[in-house]
Parts: structure tokens; sequence; C-alpha cells
């Protein structure tokens, strides 16, 4: 019995993280690959979850409705099979044709498609470790071990769906394969339900222990600040250490270890002791995040990785260690699954709206050593400490700057050391400790002293942070998101394209190749600084796609860059994801049309698919070419493109320019790769050969399809 209980929740958990990534891959072609999309499925599935542990409450104190739920759990298998999740209609979507906002329209679809399924699911968990506790096996007593298989059952989907199931088969056929899983699910849960009793005496001898309110809020507050530092480190690692595809995975899969540590039998971890080495750790952590840190990769990586770890692993064993009895088992659940909700919406919507940067990362880890039980406040004192670190950073800081030191990882090395050892003394007591780190924190951002250049601005939008940085010379000022430059101009040649887009550059024998013709319309997905406006004369009209309404604000003020405002030519701005945006244009438009969009360090998937592609050839003339820019470090996607060019029958060629003169180096060049397609070879006859060679002999991956693709088929790290 207990092994088929145990079954029933692994089988449950795993189908609620799987259906989650395959109802995005959905939804991706018809509504982009915004943030705001996927900002408002997190929304839409912690809101689920959150009424789900609501409903295995109430269920669990109404005995007689167990029939009731298992035939609503019946009626949502027939609906699921009879109406199907991987059907194609949200790839006829067009949210931008209704007059109700897209966020709604995919809200609804969701409800339709995977709603009630995943609305159940996320019962299975607590009702059935209810339904345990009124069994008569020897564990019923403490049914909350099960916990712990729950979690390795989410661990288990979490990581089957990218590396197992995504390279295997088509949306459709993954959808069936859940829909078949779900049914399993439900022969499972209607077994468990044979084996209920009625509540035994010692449960009922239980309830007659109330909770407290401060009881219920620490629970709150418990999960909330893993759930917050798991988006918040996840964000950073990608955005600002390395923006390694799937990294995502390791953070997640590493909150769901926690939980099966922390509920696991036998001898779980005590959370105090846990806690103080967090607690020892976070100091220096706080350091390296405040000299943004980004090299030596692997080591800082696993820095931030081994705090994120024990942190969340110190507050899931208090939530472990507080338990209350059986009877109050979904109760339990229900505000931890308030407090995961709480910290999702706090990062997703909270934060971008209040910071100007991704304060939520540090703001969670000084959160959670407010949470840590130590010896009485005393106020005054703690008060006191907290203004000196402060008071002792500006000072340190304002001295630096007066005597001209340039920014750099040294002066912020210099300037914060004595005020973290400061806030590191005050270890044993709490709020001290945590209140002092963040006023520290708060004081080196406040005075700039972390930033690798001169900022002149940021801003920060669903997309990220984005600021503009002057080097230490004056010379060039750079637009970065995280680490990653995504444009530049050079104050003594303001009229030359730099990094990617250097004249001696890919691109820049490309364009300037095609300025026989009398006139050129191109189109531009993804702007940064507006760099290849340059190349555009009186007759030309270059029309940029752009997701991020910052950056078109940036590129298209010249008080920051001039690459836009001084164009020769007509230069268009279109706010959207270039899938949806770049569909509206008018067939055979375009003489070129450049794939410039980046995302984790590569052009997003769906842009990047066989209907993607069919797209951009209908919107260019026919000796028109489609050029890909596919630099990147971890990813191999000319073997992705080779194969689409196969498949279609099309003309390709490739260009790796990574031979760069010193004085070109100095001048602001960067290494790029690019990819052209066009429907023929004659097409691409105007290409330089000693820059573009021909894809014969070049690697194939498999076909990349809106209905399949996987990002591990075209991993390749340097």
């Amino acid at each position: 019995m207990r092994a088929l209980f145990t079954v029933a929740i692994f089988v449950g958990s795993f189908l609620l993280f799987l259906i989650q990534p395959l109802a995005a891959k959905i939804v991706l072609p018809a509504f982009g690959g915004a943030p705001a999309v996927w900002n408002t499925s997190l929304v839409f599935f912690q809101s689920l979850l959150l009424g789900g542990y609501a409903y295995a409450n109430w269920v669990s104190k109404h005995p007689r409705l167990r029939p009731l739920h298992l035939l609503i759990f019946g009626l949502a298998i027939a609906l699921t099979f009879a109406l199907g999740i991987g059907n194609s209609e949200a790839l006829s979507i067009d949210p931008t044709q209704s007059g109700a906002p897209p966020a709604f329209q995919l809200i609804l679809f969701l409800m339709s498609t995977v709603g009630l399924p995943y609305f159940l699911l996320s019962t299975g968990a607590p009702l059935l470790q209810r339904w345990f506790g009124t069994t008569s096996d020897p564990a019923a007593t403490d049914p909350y071990f099960l916990y712990a298989a729950s979690n390795a059952g989410s661990m288990v989907g979490l990581l089957a769906y990218p590396f197992l199931i995504e390279g295997m088969s088509g949306v459709a056929t993954q959808a069936k394969g859940w829909a078949m899983g779900f049914g399993l699910l439900f022969a499972l849960v209607a077994a468990c339900a044979w084996f209920v009793g009625p509540p035994i005496q010692s449960t009922a001898q239980q309830e007659a222990e109330p909770l407290t309110r401060a009881q219920r809020l620490r629970w709150v507050a418990l999960s909330a600040v893993p759930s917050s530092l798991l988006l918040g480190v996840t964000s950073y690692l990608t955005t600002n250490l390395a923006s390694v595809p799937l990294l995502w995975i390791i953070p997640l899969s590493l909150y769901l270890l926690t939980f099966i540590i922390a509920f696991r039998r036998g001898m779980p971890p005590k959370s105090k002791a846990v806690s103080r080495w967090a607690a020892l750790l976070i100091a220096p952590l706080a350091l390296i995040l405040a000299l943004e840190a980004t090299e030596p990769l692997v080591i800082l990586g696993c820095i931030h990785l081994t705090v994120f770890f024990i942190v969340a692993l110190a507050s899931h064993s208090e939530l472990a260690e507080s338990r209350p009895p059986a009877s109050r088992l979904t109760e339990f659940y229900l505000w931890l699954s308030v407090g995961g909700v709480v910290g999702g919406l706090f990062n997703a919507f909270v934060a971008p709206a209040m910071f100007p940067g991704t304060y939520e990362y540090p703001l969670a880890l000084i959160a959670f050593l407010l949470l840590r039980t130590g010896v009485k406040t005393v106020w005054k004192v703690d008060l006191g400490w907290v203004f000196a670190a402060a008071a002792v950073t500006f000072l340190i800081g304002t001295g630096a700057v007066q005597m001209g030191i340039p920014p750099s990882q040294s002066r912020t090395a210099v300037t914060i050391g004595l005020p973290i050892i400061l806030a590191f003394l005050a270890i044993d007591r709490p709020i001290r400790y945590g209140l002092s780190l963040g006023a520290v924190l708060v004081a080196v951002n406040l005075m700039g002293l972390n930033s690798p250049g001169r900022v002149l601005y940021a801003k920060r939008s669903f997309f990220g942070v984005h600021r503009i940085l002057e080097g230490r010379t004056g010379e060039f000022r750079n637009l970065v998101h995280g680490v990653t430059i995504h444009g530049r101009q050079s104050k003594k040649t303001p009229d030359l394209p730099l990094t990617y887009y250097y004249p001696t550059g890919p691109i820049g024998l490309l364009l300037t190749s095609l300025k026989s013709q009398p006139s050129l319309s191109v189109g531009i997905v993804g702007l940064g600084v507006g760099s290849l406006a340059a190349y555009s004369r009186p007759q030309d009209e270059y029309t940029f796609f752009e997701i991020d309404p910052v950056v078109i604000e940036v590129a298209n003020n010249p008080k920051w860059f001039t690459f836009v405002p001084n164009a020769k030519g007509q230069i268009k701005m279109v706010e959207g994801d270039a899938r949806l945006t770049l569909g509206k244009a008018p067939a055979k438009s375009f003489n070129v049309i450049a794939i410039d969009a980046f995302s984790s360090d590569a052009i997003p998937m769906h842009l990047l698919t066989s209907e993607a592609l069919d797209l951009y050839l209908t919107r260019i003339k026919d000796d028109g070419v489609v050029a890909f820019h596919i630099s990147n470090r971890y990813l191999s996607l000319s073997k992705i493109l080779t194969r689409l060019v196969d498949e279609k029958k099309l003309a390709g060629k490739y260009a790796y320019d990574t031979e760069i003169e010193d004085d070109e180096r100095a001048k602001g060049k960067e290494a790029s790769e690019w990819f052209v397609v066009a429907r023929n070879e004659q097409s691409l006859d105007f290409l330089p050969k000693a820059m573009f060679s021909p894809i014969v002999g070049m690697d194939r991956a498999p076909l990349w399809t809106d209905a399949r693709s996987n990002l591990l088929e075209a991993w390749e790290p340097d």
C-alpha cells in the first residue's frame, strides 16, 4: 500500500512538471517569446497550483466528497482525450487580431487546454498524503516522507523533458503520451482511494491543537524566500555570469533536491546547523555580487549555486521540522504554496516595477538572514550598527572617487571590504547582520561603485536591465545587458559600426556588396544600438523589429547613440515579437532580412524553425537573402540552419570571421559568425568568396519545427 501511494504521488508530480514545458512549446509560435508571455504563464500555473492546494485542503476535511473528486478526475481524463492539448489550434492564433489583451488570450487558451488537468494534478500530492494518513500503515501518522517522493517525481519530469522527451517526438505525440500518463494516474488514485479509511482517533485529538497566525506567516515566509531566490539566482546566472541555454535547470533541480533531503525519512539535517553555514557563506557572496565578478566562470557559478542550495535547504529543513500533525497536512501545504506564489509574483512583477536593477537576488539573501533565529534583538544597537556600516561604505567610496581611482573590481573590493567585515562580525545577531549587509549593498549600488565603467544610463524592462557604460578612456560607449555588449559606438569615429557589424565583417561586407542596387529594403530583427543603420543610403529603407521598448528608446536618443538619428536612409521601428510583427509585413518586400535577435546568447528557438524560415522566405524578394547572426559560445546553430537549407532545397553560405587585425580590434571590431540563406545559388553570387564559404560538408542536426526542437542538438561549447 505504501508503494502504491508513493508511485501515485511520483507519477502525478512527474506529469505536473512535464505539462509546463509542453504547454510552453505549444503557445510559443503564436504568442512569441516575450518575457511577458512567460510571466503570464508563470502566474497562471502558480495560481492553479495554489487553487489545487486549497481544493485539496477542502476535500480532505469532507471525506464524503471523495467519490465526487474521483468523478471530476474521470471527466478531466475524458476531456483531455477528447479535446487534446497538442492540437494545432494555438499555432493559428494571432493575439494581435483580437481586441482582447494577449495576456487574457493566453490565459484563456491555457485554461481551455491544460487548466483542468493541471488543477487536478496539483491536488495529487497533498490529497494523497492526507489520504495515506488515514490508512492502517505504520507510517500513516507522519506521511510527510511522501513529499520527498513528490519532489523526486518533479525533478525527474524536469530533467526528462529537455534531455529525453523533447528531442524524440513532436508536440502532438508528446501530448498523447502525457494524456495516457494522466489516465494511468487516475487508475492509481482510484486504487489509493480504496485503502482510505475514516480519520483515526489520534488524528481527531491532534486536530484540537490550533495553528497560530505567527506560525502560518512563518511558513509563508520560509517558502517565499527560496522561491524568490530560485528565480533571482537563475536570472543572475543566465544574465550576468553565463548565458548558457538550459542553465535554469540546475537551480530548479537543486531547489527540488532540498525538499527531498529535508522531508526524507531518517535523519534529515538540522535547520540551525545548515542556517549557520548559509550565514557564513552569504558575506563572501555579497562581496562577489558587489564586484560583479564573472571570472573564473565555473568557480563563481559553483559559489552562487552552493549558497542558493544551502539557503533553500535551511529554509525547507525548518519547514519540515515545524510541520503539523497529519490532520493539518493539507493546510500546511496550502501555506507553502502561498509562499511560493508570493515569491514568484515578487520576482516576476513587483521587483521589475520597483527596482532599476536585479536587486531581488541579494534582497532574498538578506530576507533569509533576517528570518534566522538568534539572540534577542536590541534595536538601538542593531540600527546603530547598520548606520555605521552604511556610513563607512559612503566615506570610503567617496574618498576613492575624490582620489580619482577609476572604476574597477580592485576599487570596489577596497571600498566594501571593511564594511562587509563589520557586518560579518554580527553574524550571531540575525537582525544586525542582515540589515548591515543590506545597507552595504545599497550604498554600493547608490554610489555606482560596483560598475566596470561610468554608468550613464540604467533602466529595467521585462527583458532585463540595460545600462549604458563609458569605458576608462571615455572613447567607447556600450549598451550592456548583464555581461553581454549589445552595441558600441566610438566618440572618435561615430559613423563607424563596431563589434559584430564592422565594415570588414560578414554583415558589413554583405550590405556593402548590395550597394550596386539602386535602392535597398532591409528588415532587421533586433535593434541593439542601431549599428546597421549606418549602412543605409538616402534611397534605402531599413525596418527594425525590436521587442524591447527600452532598447528602442536608447537607440533613438542621440544623447546616447547616433547611428539611428544620423542614418541617411529611412528608418522604421516596429515593436513586438519578430514572428508576429514580421508576419504583418508585405510579401516580397525586403532585399535582406537580418535575424539579429538574441536570448541566452543565441537566437530564440522559435526564430530558427522550419515555419520561421518559411515566413522569412515569403517576405524577401525573389533574389533576396536571409542573414542569421549565430555568434555564441555554447551552440553550433550552423548545424540547424544547414539542415533547414537541405530540407527546403535552398542555397546557403557560412562566414566565421575570427581573424581580426590588431588595429581593427583596437577600433572596436569583434569576431562574428553569420549564415546566409537564399532561394538559389545565383542570389548569393554577390557575397565575397574570401569571407563566405559553401556549406558542403558541414554538420547537420535534426530538423527543427515549431512542434519539435531541442537546444541540446546544437550544444557545442567552446
